[in-house]
């Protein structure tokens, strides 16, 4: 929420690849450059459910997070499942590979049917 690209450059590998809701693709420098310019802002980040599991040098993370903000000039309030792989790398956790889908919600089926 404070867009801190610093702990993104720290924690990000160099070849990272960041899966987006729509399917869009981006990379390290991408991700981190959209919050720098504020074409990604978020008022609510939070991860409401997360499971890991560790396979030796791999974490594989689940979260479900609520997200609140604009990306791209366009309002988000939704909930997400998101999967997040980590390596060890030289001692330390990198993030290789973030993906995230929107989850459905009976709220959001409501207003796509128009039922308020």
């Amino acid at each position: 929420m404070r867009a801190d690209t610093r702990s993104l450059e720290t924690y990000y590998a160099d070849d990272a690849v960041i899966i987006r809701r729509t399917g869009l693709m981006s990379t390290k420098a991408q991700d981190i450059e959209a919050l720098k310019s504020g074409a990604v802002k978020f008022e609510i980040l939070d991860d409401c459910e997360e499971n890991i599991r560790i396979y030796g040098n791999v974490a594989v993370v689940n979260v479900v997070a609520r997200a609140k903000g604009l990306i791209a000039s366009q309002p988000i309030d939704s909930d997400f499942r998101e999967t997040r792989i980590w390596v060890k790398l030289n001692g330390n956790w990198k993030l290789v590979l973030y993906q995230v889908t929107q989850v459905e919600t009976a709220a959001m089926r409501a207003r796509a049917s128009g039922q308020n």
